[in-house]
């Protein structure tokens, strides 16, 4: 193992031995509290996916309704997306 990667491997094993110590001190605290800040992370992290996937469907949608000239058969499905959209936007709120 070359010099910089024993660095990169000392740092990498202080920070896992700092969380550890920070995980113990916040759960020590308040379980409970520890317990459902993992949630609200969970739940914002996938709603920032759900957002990115209804946008990539929305401009999916617009780009297939360009190419075939027919927005008529996608308009229901670009209202929903968009609606969506705007949902996951004000959650993000």
């Amino acid at each position: 193992m070359s010099e910089g990667e024993e660095k990169m491997a000392k740092k990498v094993k202080d920070n896992i031995s700092q969380f550890l110590y920070t995980f113990k001190l916040v759960w020590e605290a308040s379980p409970f509290i520890t317990i459902s800040l993992f949630f609200i992370s969970l739940v914002s992290g996938l709603q920032s996916v759900a957002s990115a996937w209804v946008t990539k469907l929305l401009i999916d949608t617009v780009v297939v309704s360009v190419k075939t000239n027919n927005w008529m058969a996608q308009y229901h499905r670009i209202i929903f997306l968009a609606l969506l959209q705007c949902y996951f936007f004000n959650l993000g709120i």
